[in-house]
C-alpha cells in the first residue's frame, strides 16, 4: 500500500509542478512608441535678416520653415497630423 501512495503523491507532484509553468505572457507586449515632442519657435532675427527665423523641432532636430533672410513671415500655431506638420 505505501509504494502505491508514494507513487501517486510523485505523480501529483509532477502534475502539478509541469501544469503549474505558464509562459510569460509579458515578453510577447511591445514597449509603447516613444512619444515625439514638437516645439515651434522664432528666433531673433540675424544681422543679414529682415525677420525672424521661423522653425520647428521635433525631438530636439529643427527644421528651419522661414529663415528671415530670403524670406519673410511668422508663426502663430502648429498642428501635427500623423506623419505631417502643418504650421499656421
Amino acid at each position: 500500500m505505501k509504494p502505491i501512495i508514494f507513487t501517486l503523491a510523485f505523480v501529483i507532484l509532477c502534475s502539478v509542478t509541469i501544469f503549474s509553468c505558464k509562459k510569460d505572457k509579458s515578453a510577447d507586449v511591445q514597449a509603447p512608441e516613444p512619444k515625439k515632442l514638437y516645439v515651434l519657435s522664432e528666433e531673433e532675427p540675424a544681422a543679414n535678416a529682415s525677420t525672424q527665423a521661423v522653425k520647428y523641432y521635433v525631438n530636439n532636430l529643427a527644421s528651419t520653415i522661414i529663415d528671415g533672410v530670403s524670406h519673410q513671415g511668422s508663426a502663430i500655431d502648429m498642428t501635427v497630423d500623423g506623419n505631417n506638420v502643418y504650421v499656421l
